[in-house]
């Protein structure tokens, strides 16, 4: 089972040692998160969606004559989070999207965050998820 192989170079290496079939679970679309979405709005910033590219290693792998079964399922976690935490990963959320914030901007969003949602903040996140199956 390789659930965090992120390359070409890992999957072939996988598929070297197993006997039998090799599993991978990677993203298979962009991250969501509401929070995030939200922020890049009101600060009228432009985000680059970050995404592992479950096309490629499919392709890859058809290219490279293996079978393969694969499933793509879409998961959503719905948390209340304290706006402390909120505040503190905010920053990497942020620069997974490649937005980055001064100070400035991050004391105007949780003045925002606060205004409108109080200390608790409602945090949807998920995406889809790809499964594969390797035959070996």
């Amino acid at each position: 089972m390789c659930p965090a192989v992120t390359t070409w170079e890992a999957v072939s290496k996988a598929i070297d040692i197993a006997q039998k079939y090799v599993y991978v679970s990677l993203i298979a679309g962009p991250k969501e998160n509401s929070i995030v979405d939200e922020v890049v709005a009101f600060l009228d910033e432009e985000s680059q969606p970050m995404t592992a590219d479950m096309c490629y290693l499919l392709q890859l792998l058809y290219f490279n004559d293996y079978t393969y079964e694969t499933l793509i399922e879409r998961h959503t976690q719905h948390n209340d989070k304290p706006i402390e935490d909120v505040m503190q990963q905010l920053p990497q959320w942020l620069k997974e999207v490649e937005v980055e914030l001064d100070e400035q901007q991050l004391a105007n969003v949780e003045h925002y965050l606060r205004d409108k949602y109080g200390n608790t903040i409602p945090v949807i996140t998920g995406g889809k998820f790809g499964k594969v199956l390797i035959h070996v």
